[in-house]
């Protein structure tokens, strides 16, 4: 997802799609009348009938609105990678730390000090536990669904760790033979929001999802000014003080000591590539997910096969992208949010079920596709000790590249793929990126909205699989 997504948007008519999240979870492959298939006349890829095996797996529910698949907390575990280490140490080296985690729920918790992060914490338990639209606090749309994602043909996922300048780093995995394709979530994401296409695309390729470092269930490092400005509020402030006025004057200082920037993100990506993949690999993205591979294409060429981009985040918050008027007054705030309790504040105000659920409503095309599992997969990591401290810094960031700056650096084949619904990164602007020379097609889904990928499977699944099918062959 996009950072953007916090700010308040004007309201716009919804007309109910007719791919319901019951069709997507029966495995229903036939467009509806709404969502039409890609038509991918700019570019010959093979055509192919979607099965049973290339579509949505099936997700289950479980009383209280539980999610039916147990989240990999133990992946962040420091004893829990193999090889008699620690998944701290090293990780700079070879292929780098492996090992499957075992799995658990992980506690909820802020990590913020005081009554707040309690009264949040307990707030996110209770409606998670009684706020379902199905009975026993599941939603509907899930509860009709009979089985689980073991009903499903498909491999196995995995969910492992992997060893990163001393970070643990979350990943799941699917499929053993076949293309490799690494799957990079969006802001606020992790690599659970990618459910319905691991296994189906673990059929005939090996797939890997990974947490990106501050997100989901990989550490969450504290950024250095947050470190000083804690010791500032505990007497130095006139520390404190100078960090306000360096906010001010550049309006994203603090990020060239920030570990949270699309820079180290893509080394993240082109590292694991090389480490974990073992060879050149397909990125697909969603949103801020997108920026990341283009700069990991841009920078290490050699390692990327091609680009499937959806929804990628234009970043109009960017500083380039702000009036000139503004960016004292955006500034200002940007420091006050990293600054001072005012930023643990507004992270609390949307770090709740009632508020996720409802973002989320705003960015699918279809609000039924919000189910109570989608919300606990996206809410229950920005719990995690150390999140609202990721959270803050990329709201903040204001700085990095575009992607317009990376698009003409890039020289694989990029597709994009883009939800026409998407209110936070409107489809007009973005037919504006596929005029780069590496840009080979511009695909749009009618009434799919930000995220595709969790929303249409049944048409992204099979876009993924004949974009990789068609380049996979093809000399770079």
């Amino acid at each position: 997802m996009d950072s953007s997504l916090l700010l308040p948007r004007p309201s716009r008519p919804f007309t109910p799609s007719q791919s319901t999240v019951r069709n997507a979870f029966q495995l229903k492959a036939k467009p509806s009348s709404s969502i039409s298939p890609c038509a991918l006349s700019a570019k010959p890829f093979p055509r192919k009938t979607a099965s049973a095996r290339t579509c949505v797996s099936a997700a289950a529910a479980r009383p209280g609105g539980i999610p039916p698949r147990e989240v990999a907390h133990a992946a962040r575990q420091r004893g829990s990678c193999g090889n008699g280490g620690s998944a701290g140490n090293g990780g700079s080296g070879g292929r780098g730390t492996v090992a499957a985690a075992s799995l658990k729920r992980p506690p909820v918790g802020l990590g913020a000090e005081g009554a707040l992060a309690e009264e949040v914490a307990a707030e996110a338990v209770e409606d998670l536990l009684g706020e379902g639209e199905g009975e026993g606090g599941t939603s509907a749309a899930v509860a009709d669904v009979a089985g689980s994602e073991s009903d499903v043909d498909g491999p196995v996922v995995e969910t492992r760790t992997w060893s990163w300048r001393g970070y643990s780093i979350r990943y799941q995995t699917s499929g053993s033979e076949g293309p490799p394709i690494l799957l990079i979530h969006g802001f606020g994401a992790s690599s659970d929001h990618w459910r319905h296409n691991l296994r189906a695309l673990g059929v005939s390729h090996r797939v890997f999802a990974i947490d990106l470092l501050g997100y989901g269930y990989s550490d969450k490092p504290t950024p250095p000014y947050r470190i000083k400005g804690r010791e500032g509020q505990e007497g130095q402030q006139g520390q404190q003080g100078q960090q306000g006025q360096q906010a001010v004057a550049g309006s994203d200082a603090s990020s060239a000591s920030s570990e949270f920037t699309f820079e180290n993100w893509g080394q993240q990506a082109v590292d694991f590539v090389d480490q974990v993949v073992g060879e050149e690999a397909f990125l697909v993205t969603n949103s801020v997910g997108g920026v990341v591979a283009l700069q990991a294409a841009a920078s290490h060429p050699a390692k990327i096969r091609g680009l499937l981009l959806l929804n990628i985040s234009l970043r109009n918050l960017h500083l380039k992208k702000q009036p000139w008027f503004a960016r004292p007054f955006v500034a200002l705030l940007q420091s006050s949010l990293r600054s001072t309790s005012l930023g643990e504040q507004f992270f609390a105000s949307v770090a709740t079920p009632r508020a996720v659920r409802n973002v989320l409503r705003q960015c699918y095309g279809d609000p039924a596709a919000v189910t109570d599992e989608l919300v606990d997969l996206i809410l229950t990591p920005g719990l995690q000790p150390g999140a609202v401290d990721v959270f803050l810094d990329f709201i903040c960031y204001s700085g990095g590249p575009l992607p317009e700056d990376l698009l003409p650096k890039v020289q694989c084949p990029v597709l994009f793929g883009w939800g026409q619904a998407d209110p936070w990164e409107p489809v007009e602007q973005g037919r504006t990126l596929k005029d780069y020379p590496c840009v080979v097609g511009f695909e749009e889904f009618p009434g799919v909205g930000h995220c595709p990928q969790d929303e249409a499977p049944h048409i992204v699944n099979p876009l993924i699989e004949r974009f990789v099918s068609q380049y996979s062959t093809v000399d770079k």
